[in-house]
Parts: structure tokens; C-alpha cells; sequence
């Protein structure tokens, strides 16, 4: 609980060798807990499954099932492992777990590809009564800041923060301040994400995380701010380390920022080569809804910055996939942007993409994602300047 993670193992670890029977699996589903805030992830699944496979079904069968959904796993098992724990867990006993498998079940459902059931996140936020569960308060606010509703997460994450802090729960504490500086970085105020992004370090630091969520987000503010040589060195080193614990998560989002990188570098191959490698490290992994990756139109950019307009067109079919299953203010922005680029290299008159362009811009508040704002104005200019 004090975040020393570096006890805390150990100790879990001995536990399960002196304990039997529904107590080690207690000690076994704690000491999977540890090695996920450590972000040693394979560590925390294959604890969690051998804490499963230990348990006698009922109540602690529900809660292993409901923290092992919690850990990166792939859409269709963590949907199973939400059912599995909203069936077995009791509303009264086992509430805030019971509010985290809802949430859970939520999003994994999102991330699968099927239609967003807020019902299930109403009844969630309703049945916490204003007490977020750690386990899985996050996410309405990682929901709303896939959606752009950068207000309302910022409000809930602010409000889990300062209740952490009541309680001195410093572990929570870290999460909270990675998912602000997101936040903060997706809403445009960097000098705000610059601050939670650095809290988060520091913490992390002291808590003897992997760091790899808060140095990825130093890396993207790094490359806002033109800094590309900084922001190059942190995603070559995240894809690494990545790569080498088999971490595909922590690859995906390197893989995101190389890729950006390389774009704002003006280096189009070598972005759309590290976009084609992130699409295919999804299409592998039974995540058709990436909630928190927005790569497609940077993707779009890079392959007609290269010209390859046949990949460019299909990232394109694939983003006006993903507009049509979940219409957010990114992908309508996005979605428009990069038609008006298609068209443009394609030799296409762009003077109905243009005003279609124009028509999402009016569409999507003038507060709400100021970067995709310019970029959009950007393509707009520079298409209007070739057609004289």
C-alpha cells in the first residue's frame, strides 16, 4: 500500500511457498498486483493464471478474474474474465471490484470492435456512489479522453488524485498523474501536461516503476515542442526495452511516436514504414478499436509524403472505419485531412474535400484539439496555394 514495491515482491513471494489452498492464492494474486505496478506485465499475468488455477471458485475466483482483466491482455479473454467476475462477485461484499469488472467489461468491449454499451459505464459510475475503485477508476476518463471530452476526464482524474493524496496512496497517485499528462497533452495546454508528466517521473522514480508510460509522454511532449533528437532517442530506447521483455503495449506506443517522430522530421518512409509495423502489431492482436492510438491520419500524411497511395488508401478505408464504428472529434478531423491529402497527390480536385474540410472544422468545437485545428488548416492552405 506504500508502493514499495521492492519489498512487497519478496514478501508475496515467500508467502507462496510457506501457504495452501485459497490463501496462496491470495498470496499469488498479490504478488501479481506487485509486478504490474512494477510494469513487469508477463510477470503479472502468468501469476494472476496460476492464482485463477488455485482458487476454489466463488468470491476470490471473482476478484482474480477481475484484476487479471485488468492487466494488458487481449479484448475477447478480458471480456470473458469481466463476465466471469460480474458473475461471481456479490454487489454488497465486493462493490468496488464489481464496479471495476463493469468498467472493464466496457472497455475491452470498445476495444473489440463492438458497439459501446454506456450503459454499462452509467451503471458503473452509478453503483461507485462517488468512491472510484482503483482497480479500474480510470477508465471513464480514458474513455472521455478517447472521445475528446478532455474536460470531463480531466475533471474525474483530478478528482481520483486528490482523494489518493487524502489517503497518501501514492501508487495511485502515479497512474493518475500518467493519465493527466495525457490528457493535458491531447487538450493542448503542454505547459500543464509538462508538469503532470514530470510529478509522474518523479514518482515513479520513488516507487521503482519501469517508467515507461511517463517517458513515452516526455518523448511526445518532447517532439510537440520540436525537440526531435530527444524525442527520436526516447522511442529507439522504448522499442528496444519493448521488444526485449516482449512488451507489446509499450511497443505499440514507441511505434506511435517513432512514427511521429520521423514525420515531424520530414522523413515520410521511415514513418509510414513504423505506422505499417504498428497496424500490423494490431491486426495481430485481437484489438480492432485501439482506444488511445489516433495514428491513422499521421499514417495517411506519411505514406503520400512517400508516395505509396495505395497504402495510403487503405490506411484511409481504415480510418473512415474507425469514424463510422466510434465518430470522435479526432477522426472527424482526421478523416477530412486526410482526404483533402489523397485527393491532392492523387491529382483529384480537391474542392470537395476542401469544404468538406471546412465543414468539419465547423463541426468539432473551436476549444477541442487545437494541434489536429492547424494541421487541418495546414493541408487546407497548402492544397488551396497548388490549385492557385
Amino acid at each position: 500500500d506504500s508502493g514499495d514495491n521492492a519489498a512487497a515482491g519478496p514478501a508475496a513471494y515467500a508467502a507462496t511457498g510457506q501457504l495452501s489452498g485459497q490463501a496462496r492464492a491470495e498470496a499469488l494474486l498479490l504478488r501479481a498486483l506487485v509486478a504490474w505496478f512494477a510494469d513487469d506485465l508477463a510477470t503479472a499475468v502468468s501469476t494472476g493464471e496460476r492464482a485463477l488455477a488455485g482458487a476454489d471458485g466463488g468470491p476470490l475466483a471473482g476478484r482474480i478474474h477481475a484484476h487479471l482483466t485488468l492487466f494488458p491482455v487481449g479484448p475477447g479473454a478480458a471480456r470473458h474474465g469481466a463476465e466471469a467476475a460480474i458473475a461471481l462477485l456479490g454487489a454488497d461484499e465486493d462493490r468496488p471490484l464489481l464496479t471495476a469488472s463493469l468498467l472493464l467489461l466496457f472497455f475491452h468491449e470498445v476495444r473489440a470492435g463492438l458497439p459501446a454499451r454506456t450503459g454499462l459505464l452509467d451503471r458503473a459510475l452509478a453503483l461507485e456512489a462517488g468512491e472510484p475503485s482503483w482497480l479500474a477508476g480510470t477508465i471513464p476518463a480514458i474513455w472521455w479522453k478517447a472521445v475528446d471530452d478532455h474536460a470531463r476526464a480531466r475533471e474525474r482524474l483530478h478528482d481520483m488524485r486528490a482523494r489518493a493524496a487524502a489517503r497518501g496512496d501514492e501508487p495511485w497517485q502515479h497512474e493518475l498523474l500518467t493519465h493527466l499528462g495525457e490528457a493535458e497533452l491531447l487538450a493542448g495546454p503542454v505547459a500543464a501536461a509538462e508538469a503532470h508528466i514530470a510529478a509522474a517521473r518523479q514518482l515513479g522514480e520513488q516507487l521503482g516503476s519501469a517508467l515507461v508510460g511517463e517517458t513515452w509522454l516526455a518523448g511526445t511532449l518532447a517532439a510537440y515542442r520540436g525537440r526531435l533528437a530527444e524525442a527520436t532517442g526516447v522511442a529507439q530506447e522504448g522499442l528496444r526495452r519493448a521488444r526485449e521483455v516482449a512488451d507489446d503495449w509499450s511497443r505499440r506506443i514507441h511505434l506511435q511516436l517513432a512514427g511521429f517522430v520521423a514525420l515531424s522530421a520530414g522523413r515520410a518512409g521511415e514513418a509510414a514504414a513504423a505506422y505499417r509495423e504498428l497496424a500490423g502489431a494490431l491486426s495481430g492482436s485481437g484489438i480492432v478499436e485501439p482506444v488511445a492510438l489516433r495514428f491513422e491520419p499521421d499514417w495517411i500524411e506519411a505514406c503520400v509524403g512517400c508516395g505509396d497511395l495505395d497504402t495510403a488508401g487503405r490506411a484511409l478505408a481504415r480510418l473512415a472505419e474507425r469514424h463510422g464504428r466510434l465518430p470522435r472529434p479526432w477522426t472527424t478531423l482526421g478523416l477530412a485531412r486526410s482526404r483533402v491529402l489523397v485527393d491532392g497527390a492523387a491529382g483529384v480536385d480537391t474542392s470537395p474535400a476542401l469544404a468538406a474540410l471546412g465543414a468539419a472544422r465547423s463541426a468539432v468545437p473551436a476549444d477541442v484539439l487545437p494541434l489536429d485545428r492547424a494541421r487541418c488548416l495546414l493541408v487546407a492552405g497548402r492544397a488551396l496555394r497548388r490549385a492557385r
